[in-house]
């Protein structure tokens, strides 16, 4: 930041700040934000999600160091598409709804044509609920680091990207 207040170039963000300080003090707070979450790959992790609803729901909790809260959301967001897409009722949760999806018997969003990779789809969205999700939301420790936040909202993230990739599918013929 120079005499003026203008800030110099971010790898990751460029914004131009004009006029009032609270503009620019909010500008300096949200590049500061910015720097922190991408850092360099050698130096610390990014978190680069792709899904609009990961990124206005879980993203701000993983920001603030909510992890655990960051995880419980992201699965939060994929048990309701899961529900959507599969035409679940709203009692109808985590791993048990997964599993009941994605049977290979007749689970409304099995997506693959050969019976273990159909099978492989079920465990990696029921093993997420049950794995990944059930821990940090069935305890009171903060048993979740950045790190596998990061890890655990990135498979969310791919999750969710490959269950509206195949619904729009199933959704276009």
């Amino acid at each position: 930041v120079d005499a003026q207040g203008h800030r110099g170039e971010i790898r990751h963000y460029h914004r131009s700040v004009d006029n009032t300080h609270q503009e620019r003090r909010n500008a300096m707070d949200f590049l500061d934000m910015v720097d922190e979450i991408f850092e360099d790959p050698d130096e610390g992790p990014i978190l680069q999600l792709t899904h609009p609803d990961l990124r206005s729901d879980a993203f701000p909790e993983y920001v603030d160091g909510h992890y655990q809260s960051s995880v419980r959301t992201a699965f939060r967001v994929l048990e309701e598409r899961i529900r959507e897409e599969g035409g679940f009722p709203q009692d109808s949760t985590g791993m048990g709804m997964a599993q009941e999806a994605f049977s290979t018997d007749d689970g409304p969003l099995t997506f693959a044509d050969v019976e273990a990779e159909k099978r492989g789809w079920m465990y990696l969205f029921a093993g997420g609920f049950g794995a990944l999700r059930n821990p940090p939301s069935h305890r009171d420790e903060d048993s979740i680091d950045q790190r596998r936040a990061m890890q655990i909202l990135h498979y969310v993230d791919l999750l969710l990207a490959v269950l509206e990739d195949e619904a729009a599918g199933r959704d276009g013929l």
